[in-house]
């Protein structure tokens, strides 16, 4: 990735911030975004610290206009993009009162139609040197079983259809040599997880097959990998990194 170009869109914590230094680490630019503009430049402070590149730009992922903007903005700074790492996410309460739409909309505008978007907007600069998307999905648009509370169903809805968006997009982009993948993550020790109660903890641990939780660095090596010469042959394909909890 020596020189490469990376854009990682939700990146000044858990699995983003990972995803943007193991970038970095391997020698490419990372380019940051968050809306924390002050935690994202002390990331990119600390990253250049290290001897590596790293430029942070502020990016609230609920507004598509900003969202669609920032490829210009990257593309106008560095004269291209060889990789878009799509990590925005959000997940927010909807129940069955109409009242919850605004939550249902904002989640599925961040989760799935800014991606969208913002993929669409990075395809053409992508294909001039054959670059990759790695999207990040979710266990639970895999699996429904833990999935029926008020605040899941809506995230996992539009993590299984962005999974399956991926494919479509695979396809559709496979003759211009872009190559568009994502990951689905498990149970990953990020700040949320981190702070759960001890017994919790072990519950979520023995729930797992490995008996254990994924640390965001399982999930940045496995994106670093999809977005890599290494995995030049593989397009639209879902990976799983969840210690088995996928399998049933």
């Amino acid at each position: 990735m020596k020189d490469k170009i990376v854009l990682v869109i939700g990146s000044t914590s858990g699995i983003g911030k990972a995803v943007a230094e193991s970038f970095a680490k391997e020698g490419a630019t990372a380019i940051l975004t968050g809306r924390r503009e002050e935690l994202g430049k002390s990331i990119e402070t600390k990253i250049r610290e290290k001897g590596q590149k790293a430029d942070f730009f502020r990016l609230d992922a609920t507004d598509l206009q900003q969202c669609v903007s920032l490829i210009d903005k990257v593309v106008e700074k560095y004269g291209r993009l060889d990789t878009l790492v799509y990590n925005a996410g959000v997940a927010t309460p909807c129940d069955t009162d109409i009242s919850s739409e605004k939550n249902w909309d904002m989640v599925m505008n961040t989760n799935l139609k800014a991606a969208y978007y913002m993929i669409e907007k990075a395809l053409p600069v992508l294909a001039e040197g054959k670059g990759s998307v790695v999207m990040t999905s979710s266990l639970a648009g895999i699996s429904a079983r833990t999935n029926t509370n008020a605040t899941s169903i809506a995230y996992a809805t539009s993590k299984a259809a962005m999974s399956h968006m991926v494919k479509i997009i695979a396809l559709q982009t496979a003759e211009s040599g872009v190559r568009v993948n994502a990951v689905a993550p498990g149970v990953t020790m990020t700040d949320i997880i981190r702070n759960l109660d001890k017994k919790l903890l072990e519950v979520l641990e023995k729930s797992i097959p490995l008996q254990m939780i994924g640390e965001p660095e399982d999930i940045a090596e496995a994106i670093l990998f999809l977005a890599s010469d290494k995995a030049r042959f593989i397009t639209g394909q879902i990976l799983s990194i969840d210690g088995g909890a996928s399998l049933g």
